[in-house]
C-alpha cells in the first residue's frame, strides 16, 4: 500500500529513472493484447512488415536497402523487390522456403556475414513465413523510401501519447491502489491471490531500505511496532522522505544514467574533474527539494539560459543553475589531452548518449550513422536532434573541459580564503625564521668548536658568498668542513638534526 502522505514526492521521483513506467506497463498490456506477443511457431498470419522485416532491417538492410550500391544488387526493403531479385536472381519464392534463395543463405548460415547469425526463432518465423505465402499487411509503395519506417514500427506503444488508462479491478482482491489493480490482473490470469500482508517489522524495514538504503535502527522499529495511531504508518513515511538520506538514496539512481564521473573517462590520459561534485549536489538537493520533473530536466539542458545578466556567486540561485549544467558534462571527453575534431565529435555523441537514455528512454546513438534498426528513428532524425546541442558543443570553436570552468566563488568564501592564507602566510613565515635561527645556533656551535683565534676568521668566510672567497678563506674552511652556511645546515638539517627535522616538517603540514 502506498498511503497519500507519499502521493507528491515518493510518486515523483520514486519512478524518476522510469518516468513512464508505469504509463508504459498500462499502454503494454492493452498492445499486447491487441497485437500479440509476436510470432509463434502456430502462427498463421505471419506478414512481412510486422513479423519479417524487422529481422531483415537488424541484420540485412546495412548491404541491402540503405546504401546506395546495393551488395548483389539485391534489395530486402521490399517483397516485390526480394521477387525481382539481384544479380543472382530472385530472392524468395512465396510458399516454398526451399526454393528461396535468402532462406538458403541464412539457413547455411552463409549470409549474414560476421559471427552475428539470425536466432532459431528468426529462422523459423522467416521459414513459416516464405511457406505461408510471403504475405504482406499492405499494398507495397512504388518508392522504397516510403516505407522506410512501417506503420507497425510508428504504431507501437511508446511512440503512441500518453493517455488515461482505468487501472483493471479484477473481483476477489483487495485493491487499494492502481498499482495493486495491474499486479492483481496479472495475478487473475494466473489464478494467484496476493502474498499475505507484510507485519509492521517487516514493513518498516521495506520503506526504510526503500527510501533510505539504510536500515531502521531498533529504536524506529519499536515505536512503529507500538504506536497505535492510525496515521502510524504515515509518519513514519513522512519521516523518511524528509530525510537527507532520502535524496542521496534516489540521487544515485539518477547520477547513474547521467554518467556521474568524477573523471574525463579516458583510460589513458584520465584527467580528474575536481568540481563535479557540484553537479552530484545538485541532483540531491533537486530530490530532497522535491523539485518538479519538468524543472528538474530543464534546469540541466539548460541552467545557464535561465540566468540573467552576468552569473554572480554571491547569488545562490545562479550557482545551482550553473551546477545542474553539469548534466551535459557527464560524458566521457577526451580533448583536455586528444583534441582533435574527431574526438570533439565523439564527445558530442556521447553527451547525446546520456540525454538520449536518460530523458528520452532510447538509444539514440545508433542513428548516428544508420537509420536505427529497432526504433523508427532516422540519422536525419539524429542530426536534427544533435543541432540543438551545437550552440553548447562548436566543433569549431571548441572549449576544452579545462576551459569551460567558471569562478562563482562568493565574497563570503573569498574573504575565508584570504583569512585562511594570510594565517598560512604568517605561520610559514615564523617557522622559517625559528628554522634559520636554530640552523645559525648549529653553524655558531661549528664555529665555537674551532680554536679561539680563527672563529672571527670562520665566520667571515662562511658569511661571504663562495664566489667572493680569498684563497685564504677557502683554505680556512677546508680545514673545517663542519662549519657551513646556514642555507646549507637547512638543506641537511635532517643530518645535523633529526628531531628538529621531524618537528618543523610536522608544523609545515599545518601550513599545507
Amino acid at each position: 500500500m502506498i498511503p497519500s502522505a507519499m502521493n507528491q514526492q515518493l510518486f515523483r521521483y520514486g519512478v524518476l529513472l522510469l518516468p513512464l513506467l508505469v504509463t508504459g506497463l498500462m499502454n503494454s498490456l492493452q498492445a499486447e493484447d491487441a497485437a500479440g506477443s509476436g510470432p509463434t511457431p502456430k502462427d498463421l498470419n505471419l506478414t512481412f512488415e510486422r513479423d519479417v522485416r524487422p529481422i531483415l532491417k537488424a541484420h540485412c538492410f546495412l548491404c541491402h536497402g540503405e546504401e546506395t550500391e546495393l551488395k548483389g544488387g539485391l534489395d530486402l526493403r521490399l517483397v516485390r523487390l526480394m521477387q525481382s531479385g539481384g544479380d543472382s536472381g530472385a530472392a524468395i519464392t512465396a510458399g516454398a522456403h526451399d526454393g528461396s534463395l535468402l532462406w538458403q543463405r541464412v539457413a547455411s548460415n552463409e549470409m549474414p556475414p560476421g559471427s552475428k547469425k539470425l536466432t532459431s526463432a528468426e529462422k523459423q518465423t522467416l521459414r513459416q513465413w516464405l511457406d505461408q505465402g510471403a504475405k504482406t499487411a499492405r499494398a507495397e509503395p512504388e518508392n522504397p523510401e516510403d516505407a522506410r519506417f512501417t506503420e507497425e514500427e510508428l504504431g507501437f506503444w511508446a511512440w503512441q501519447p500518453v493517455r488515461p488508462t482505468e487501472p483493471p479491478a479484477p473481483a476477489g482482491y483487495a485493491i487499494a491502489t492502481p498499482i495493486d489493480g495491474f499486479i492483481a490482473a496479472e495475478l487473475a490470469k494466473q489464478s494467484l491471490a496476493f502474498s499475505p500482508e507484510a507485519d509492521r517489522t517487516t514493513l518498516i524495514r521495506r520503506v526504510t531500505f526503500d527510501l533510505t538504503g539504510l536500515p531502521p535502527s531498533p529504536a524506529d522499529v519499536r515505536a512503529f511496532v507500538n504506536d497505535t495511531e492510525p496515521n502510524a504508518w504515515e509518519k513514519v513515511v513522512d519521516r523518511l522522505l524528509t530525510s537527507p538520506q532520502y535524496g542521496v538514496r534516489w540521487g544515485r539512481h539518477w547520477l547513474d544514467i547521467a554518467g556521474y564521473a568524477e573523471s574525463d573517462g579516458n583510460a589513458g590520459a584520465d584527467h580528474e574533474r575536481p568540481y563535479a561534485w557540484h553537479y552530484r549536489d545538485y541532483v540531491i538537493q533537486s530530490i530532497n527539494d522535491d523539485k518538479p520533473y519538468d524543472q528538474f530536466l530543464i534546469e540541466q539542458l539548460a541552467g545557464d539560459e535561465l540566468i540573467e545578466g552576468t552569473p554572480d556567486g554571491n547569488n545562490p540561485r545562479h550557482v545551482e543553475l550553473l551546477a545542474a549544467t553539469g548534466f551535459l558534462r557527464m560524458a566521457p571527453d577526451t580533448t583536455q589531452t586528444d583534441d582533435t575534431i574527431m574526438d570533439r565529435n565523439q564527445a558530442v555523441a556521447e553527451t547525446l548518449k546520456v540525454v538520449g537514455s536518460s530523458v528520452l528512454g532510447l538509444t539514440v546513438g545508433c542513428a548516428q550513422c544508420h537509420d536505427h534498426r529497432y526504433d523508427p528513428i532516422s540519422i536525419e532524425d539524429y542530426y536534427r536532434f544533435r543541432s540543438i546541442f551545437d550552440p553548447a558543443f562548436p566543433l569549431q570553436a571548441w572549449k576544452k573541459p579545462g576551459e569551460r570552468l567558471t569562478d562563482l566563488t562568493d565574497d563570503a568564501c573569498r574573504a575565508e580564503i584570504a583569512r585562511i592564507e594570510a594565517e598560512a602566510v604568517a605561520k610559514e613565515t615564523e617557522i622559517r625564521t625559528r628554522r634559520r635561527e636554530h640552523c645559525q645556533a648549529i653553524q655558531e656551535k661549528a664555529i665555537n668548536a674551532a680554536p679561539e683565534a680563527v672563529r672571527e676568521l670562520l665566520r667571515l668566510a662562511v658569511n661571504t658568498t663562495a664566489d667572493k672567497h680569498t684563497p685564504e678563506q677557502k683554505a680556512l674552511l677546508d680545514l673545517h668542513p663542519t662549519v657551513r652556511t646556514i642555507d646549507w645546515i637547512i638543506g641537511q638539517l635532517i643530518e645535523y638534526d633529526m628531531p628538529a627535522y621531524r618537528k618543523f616538517e610536522a608544523e609545515e603540514k599545518t601550513v599545507a
